[in-house]
């Protein structure tokens, strides 16, 4: 059973969500269910073009780790600026700095989104604040 998690989903308001659900990377607070981000679904400010955020909720995301070698795990960030998708934080870092640096739209670093707390003085957190100052985290 899935760990349940305090969001709603703000189309069509099922919740608590406790699957995987998806964050906007451009609105502030934005979540929709898996049917509604199938359906591309929009409301108010947010548009289907919108690059969004897969989050797994952390137990089923650790069963399914727990059997994979390291090689085998893919790679779970988004693009906040196209929507590339399957990047890993250093891949996202370089090709946020390569192909969007100039840009400047307010966007939510799916690092933030996904790992509010990670650990200071390693590489993730170097690549995730180079990131960041070009975020709203």
């Amino acid at each position: 059973m899935s760990a349940q998690t305090k969001q709603t989903c703000d189309k069509c308001r099922t919740g608590p969500l406790g699957g995987l659900r998806y964050v906007c990377l451009v609105c502030k607070n934005f979540h929709l269910c898996e049917e509604c981000y199938e359906r591309k679904c929009t409301k108010s400010n947010h548009r289907a073009f919108h690059p969004m955020q897969p989050i797994v909720p952390l137990n089923d995301l650790y069963k399914v780790l727990k059997n994979l070698e390291p090689s085998q795990i893919k790679n779970i960030y988004s693009c906040p600026y196209c929507g590339d998708e399957d990047l890993s934080i250093s891949t996202l870092t370089e090709h946020c700095l390569e192909y969007h640096f100039t840009k400047s739209c307010n966007v939510r670093c799916p690092i933030c989104v996904i790992q509010p707390r990670i650990q200071p003085n390693t590489r993730d957190a170097l690549n995730k604040n180079a990131l960041c100052r070009k975020a709203v985290c």
